[in-house]
């Protein structure tokens, strides 16, 4: 079910609903914040993956259909989304930032990195692999997302 949240990507003026109207019900993103601390890592890797997908800065390029007005709506909602997970889901209106979402993606690496692995020197497996670089593509996301 988490992987059906990709979809939301192919219309990036649905990205507000993601983040919610912060009222006192878990919004989407707080709950994909919630599961990147699940004990199993292949539902954190899952969220990862969306989190990639929603994040992909290609989706801004210009469209030839588009006007001025929608893609800077669309700009918006991305930044809206990007916004809201380096605060762990909720979203600062008044630029409060607590990392708080940051935190929770970048904590994902040590524990993918030696999944149930107690020798440190021990390869991760391919799906560890694939998570350790949707968090590095995440934050060039981040990072992309805030030169623009």
């Amino acid at each position: 079910e988490i992987m059906s949240w990709k979809s939301i990507a192919t219309d990036l003026k649905l990205y507000p609903f993601l983040v919610g109207s912060g009222g006192n019900e878990k919004n989407v993103l707080q709950s994909f914040m919630s599961l990147l601390h699940h004990e199993n890592s292949d539902v954190s890797m899952s969220v990862l993956n969306v989190l990639v997908e929603l994040l992909d800065v290609s989706l801004l390029d210009n469209d030839s259909r588009k006007n001025e007005k929608e893609e800077e709506e669309e700009r918006i909602s991305m930044g809206m989304l990007a916004n809201a997970l380096i605060n762990g889901g909720k979203l600062e209106i008044d630029g409060g930032n607590s990392g708080g979402g940051l935190d929770l993606i970048v904590s994902n690496l040590g524990r993918l990195i030696n999944n149930d692995n107690d020798d440190l020197l021990s390869i991760p497996s391919e799906e560890d692999v694939r998570g350790i670089d949707d968090v590095f593509t995440i934050m060039e996301y981040l990072m992309d997302l805030d030169t623009m």
